[in-house]
């Protein structure tokens, strides 16, 4: 499958009419991006108002640049969506950032392990999700909700 970076005609003009502001800080972002993110670099409520393929296209255009920063290199087979993006947003404050200084990197190294961890699982298996999050809940105050105290009334009147 092959990327294309697209935005709608508003997208675009939010996108065009972003401007890099260096005192910004980053923060980090687990969904839509999962990467690091600067302020400037997303029109506000971008996740809200833009439409669908729009924001493929730009976490998509967010993820390369992780990969520059983690790789060193955009890989050939997105040359083609990275030069599209630089044509339609050659503004966008996130081509400013295709380096990251050595407290960045770390901070991004931590990021992903955290990631790793809370996403994916330990050794990259899910279950260890599971058992972390049904982990949390035994030490949760909270009255638990199950799905399943209400199975019986899904079902209707079987007994």
């Amino acid at each position: 499958m092959e990327l294309s970076f697209s935005l709608c005609p508003d997208c675009l003009d939010k996108y065009r009419s972003l401007h890099f502001d260096p005192s910004c800080s980053y923060f980090f972002n687990y969904h839509p991006v999962s990467s690091m993110v600067w302020p400037d670099e997303h029109p506000e409520k971008w996740t809200e108002e833009c439409c669908l393929k729009c924001k493929v296209s730009i976490c998509n255009l967010t993820t390369l640049r992780t990969k520059l920063w983690r790789e060193g290199k955009i890989p050939d087979k997105y040359q083609d969506f990275w030069a599209q993006a630089q044509r339609m947003i050659p503004n966008w404050p996130g081509f400013k950032r295709l380096s990251l200084n050595e407290e960045e990197m770390e901070a991004l190294a931590k990021f992903f392990e955290t990631y790793q961890e809370v996403m994916v699982g330990p050794d990259n298996d899910p279950s260890g999700v599971l058992s972390k999050l049904n982990a949390s809940r035994e030490h949760n105050k909270q009255p638990k909700k199950r799905w399943w105290q209400f199975w019986s009334a899904r079902k209707g009147t079987e007994k």
